[in-house]
């Protein structure tokens, strides 16, 4: 989501501003039902609007030329229509409220990871060439090829010229012809951040657009314009160590289960065929293991349930029914016609004893 230098080129031209998630920016409470529309395909009411602000799905925030009205951020009328979807699917208002949460989070936290917006051109220069420098510093440390490290060396010393130059700008009037340079280079710095911005919050809004849980993490991620979030396998041991699930008192959601520690619910009613492809899709015997791993248990590789601590160390399963059904799960695995051949002998057998009775 990070715009082309084209892309910026045709920006600045236009006259783009940015600061969607900026708490300065404010949107009338009058015209947030029209923008949820426009921009979500969802319908509210004014007092939807204030029924979402008691369930905790935003603020009302007084706005800046006039105290006595009110308003919301300019990237809330897009999460009111994910979270009337998500609602919509099953979502309950704990978990509804609690996404709200997970969001203001990461973008007030925003100042933590240098993306704060800053008004001032020169400031901003200095904060994102400082980042560089960092940056640069960092990869002369860990850097063995030769080539990454010229290129390393390169960049810390435009980056210093660059802070070098700045420092002296701070605090005096600039000339028309600097000014309008100053001012171009801060507003591809503030094109690239919001892009950055954008990343980080719509990476969590398609995970729960997909029927994740915003802080469920993957083996692998990948975004294109073509193909919108691409999300990998699901990271169980990552997941399961997030913060959130404990904070929130709520399970982990992936598209057909809701994972709460040993019990797993289907969000939708699945028949055994769907129910068993959901289950291997989603890794959930990785689940239990990871789990397990977290609270120093063994479990049962077959059926998940807990084995005895007095066990002989050597045993996977709970009882010999398991370790069956465990081998013959294994065999379908790697003989994956077997059951069809099976299925084809049994058939031609029935066809054989109707030619015997006529």
């Amino acid at each position: 989501m990070i715009p082309s230098h084209e892309s910026i080129e045709k920006m600045y031209e236009a006259g783009i501003s940015f600061g969607i998630f900026d708490r300065r920016n404010l949107l009338p409470v009058e015209q947030v039902a029209s923008a949820v529309e426009v921009e979500t395909g969802a319908k509210i009411s004014e007092s939807n609007l204030h029924e979402f602000v008691a369930d905790g799905w935003c603020a009302l925030l007084p706005l800046p030329w006039d105290p006595s009205a009110r308003g919301v951020p300019l990237f809330i009328p897009s999460r009111i229509g994910l979270l009337v979807d998500l609602q919509a699917r099953g979502y309950d208002k704990h978990e509804l409220r609690n996404f709200a949460a997970w969001e203001d989070y990461w973008i007030d936290g925003f100042g933590e990871l240098y993306l704060d917006y800053e008004d001032d051109d020169v400031e901003l220069l200095l904060r994102h060439h400082r980042d560089r420098y960092a940056n640069a510093e960092g990869l002369l440390e860990f850097q063995k090829e030769p080539a990454e490290l010229e290129h390393a060396k390169q960049e810390l010393e435009s980056a210093r010229i660059q802070i070098s130059n700045l420092e002296k700008l701070r605090g005096n009037p600039l000339l028309p012809p600097l000014q309008e340079k100053i001012k171009r280079a801060a507003f591809f710095v503030r094109a690239i951040e919001e892009g950055i911005r954008l990343t980080f919050v719509e990476e969590d809004r398609a995970k729960c657009r997909a029927g994740f849980s915003p802080f469920v993490h993957f083996h692998g991620y990948k975004w294109s314009a073509e193909g919108g979030h691409v999300f990998g396998s699901v990271n169980w041991k990552s997941t399961l160590r997030s913060p959130w699930i404990e904070e929130w008192s709520i399970g982990i959601r992936v598209p057909e289960f809701l994972l709460d520690y040993d019990k797993v619910t289907t969000v939708k009613p699945l028949i055994p065929s769907a129910y068993r492809k959901a289950w291997v899709e989603r890794n959930i015997d990785r689940y239990f293991e990871a789990l397990a791993k977290l609270r120093g248990e063994q479990r049962c590789l077959h059926c998940q349930s807990l084995l005895a601590k007095g066990r002989n160390l050597r045993q996977r399963y709970c009882s010999d029914p398991c370790r069956s059904a465990a081998k013959q799960r294994r065999l379908r695995l790697n003989n994956p016609d077997s059951v069809f051949n099976a299925q084809s002998r049994y058939y031609q057998s029935l066809a054989v004893d109707e030619d015997k009775d006529t």
